[in-house]
């Protein structure tokens, strides 16, 4: 499969469901009521941004850096949400997806299995493979949440 398709994919299947599972995570949490809609939208267009992070070959941390801050961007514009409340949001459902990926990078460590950061941000399927337990994990988390109706404010 060739480079520029593998960064399609992984933009579309993976950074696309992981935008909307951080903003239903940050939207729940601060007890902020959007159309799914626009969540939709928004996740579209930060896949868009994940498409081109990979494209400018962005270091790797310094990607999650743009990521955020585009999301919190996107958010404020499209939803015309207070800077506070979209930043809230935005780092609430990032720092959970974070902490689910640890959690995720430590089973994969404890199994002693090899974790290629670089296959991570060209191969579809290697990506896919890390990312679907870390969609699963913040996905449950999400339920768990909405489910208990948890909220930060």
């Amino acid at each position: 499969m060739s480079l520029l398709i593998n960064k399609v994919l992984i933009s579309v299947f993976i950074s696309f469901p992981e935008a909307i599972l951080i903003l239903l995570l940050g939207f729940i949490l601060i007890n902020l009521k959007v159309e799914i809609k626009k969540i939709i939208l928004i996740a579209g267009i930060q896949a868009v941004v994940a498409f081109l992070v990979q494209i400018l070959n962005i270091p790797f941390g310094l990607h999650t850096v743009v990521q955020v801050t585009s999301l919190w961007i996107l958010v404020s514009l499209i939803l015309n949400v207070k800077l506070y409340k979209a930043s809230v949001s935005i780092l609430s459902g990032s720092f959970i997806t974070a902490i689910n990926q640890g959690v995720i990078v430590l089973i994969v460590n404890l199994l002693s299995l090899e974790l290629d950061y670089i296959k991570l941000r060209v191969d579809f399927i290697y990506t896919f493979i890390f990312a679907f337990p870390v969609i699963t994990l913040s996905f449950i988390v999400f339920i768990v949440i909405k489910s208990k109706n948890y909220t930060i404010f």
